[in-house]
């Protein structure tokens, strides 16, 4: 088995896991209304689930954003992530008194996509740094 490096977790690597993760909460969020209604078992723990599945992404995110952040410094490309992570947050931690399953899910969906978008804009960047890329710069 080859041992974990450094270079095995770059940023872009984090970025395309953020990507993924962020797609799969989406499919979830979506999904999850119409399985639940055929199977309803699967609706007792949603709340964990939803917890759950932000964390990973927030950890993902900081794992790939914090470096490239630090290398690139594209405050428009922070500001994204952050209003994408704060969506999700919300979606998960508002009052069900305040809110109905339309705008858990909306918030979801739209905090999963600026997120995804944050990412590729992310690994975008990271490619063409000299920095990141861990080679010599070919930009004009």
């Amino acid at each position: 088995m080859q041992a974990l490096t450094n270079k095995t977790f770059t940023p872009i690597t984090w970025d395309r896991a953020g990507v993924a993760g962020s797609f799969v909460c989406i499919t979830h969020c979506i999904a999850t209304p119409f399985l639940a209604a055929a199977f309803p078992i699967l609706a007792v723990n949603e709340k964990g689930t939803h917890i759950g599945l932000t964390v990973v992404l927030m950890l993902i995110g900081l794992l790939a954003f914090l470096p490239g952040y630090r290398n690139h410094s594209m405050p428009h490309m922070a500001l994204v992530a952050a209003i994408g992570f704060a969506m999700l947050v919300l979606a998960v931690f508002i009052p069900e008194t305040l809110a109905n399953e339309t705008l858990e899910t909306g918030l979801t969906v739209v905090g999963g996509l600026l997120l995804i978008t944050a990412h590729l804009s992310n690994a975008y960047f990271c490619r063409r740094c000299c920095v990141c890329a861990k080679q010599p710069c070919n930009q004009s």
